[in-house]
């Protein structure tokens, strides 16, 4: 009788255990989740950044007001690609890849067509035209490549192209190396921007045409 009593009591024992942690993990599983109500406040708080090309909407960014993001540049056949502008019309919104937005933000592409077969070098945030693939006689080089600026024109990056006639430079253009234009005996016409501080002498050698601006 005595073990009888015994095994009800342990018996009771371990059920009221068992309703105890129960609740306890029922109670815990109730509380709310911090992590996920700072996630659903930082949801809430975010900001729309559309992104559009010729009225036509590309993109919309979703992120956090003042948070730094790297904008996508953009491929284009038969033109480079500028960068991106507050304003289409105004040159002096255009923005840096990498950037932060504090509200509701609409922002345009802009392009710039270029001469097919151009072949373009990145070096220090900066494109140097370093050779030409094409067919066409007359070039017509961007002021910016992929969303940077085109600054110099390599070393003998056109070296004995008889096919070229005209040539057209953007004002961004510092520079034109050695041997850039030599042997080009059919270039009849290059315009020459304020922006270039330094001309090889070798540049345009045996260009007949040419004469070295004053």
């Amino acid at each position: 009788m005595i073990n009888m009593i015994k095994k009800v009591i342990i018996c009771l024992f371990f059920v009221l255990l068992f309703l105890l942690t129960s609740c306890n993990s029922n109670h815990f599983n109730e509380l709310p989740n911090d992590n996920d109500q700072q996630e659903e406040e930082r949801e809430e708080e975010k900001i729309t950044i559309t992104l559009k090309n010729d009225e036509k909407v590309i993109e919309s960014i979703f992120i956090l007001p003042n948070q730094t993001i790297e904008l996508p540049i953009l491929e284009k056949e038969g033109y480079s690609f500028i960068g991106w502008y507050l304003d289409i019309d105004n040159e002096d919104s255009r923005l840096s890849f990498k950037v932060s937005f504090s509200e509701d933000t609409t922002i345009y592409c802009k392009w710039e067509q270029y001469t097919k077969g151009l072949i373009f070098e990145l070096i220090e945030e900066e494109y140097f035209v370093i050779g030409y693939e094409g067919t066409s006689k007359e070039i017509s080089i961007p002021k910016y490549y992929q969303g940077y600026l085109v600054t110099h024109i390599g070393k003998q990056a056109f070296l004995r192209n008889e096919n070229i006639t005209v040539v057209h430079l953007p004002d961004s253009i510092i520079s034109i190396e050695e041997e850039a234009f030599k042997d080009c005996y059919n270039l009849k016409t290059i315009n020459f921007p304020n922006s270039i501080i330094s001309i090889k002498t070798s540049g345009f050698q045996n260009v007949k045409t040419y004469q070295y601006p004053k």
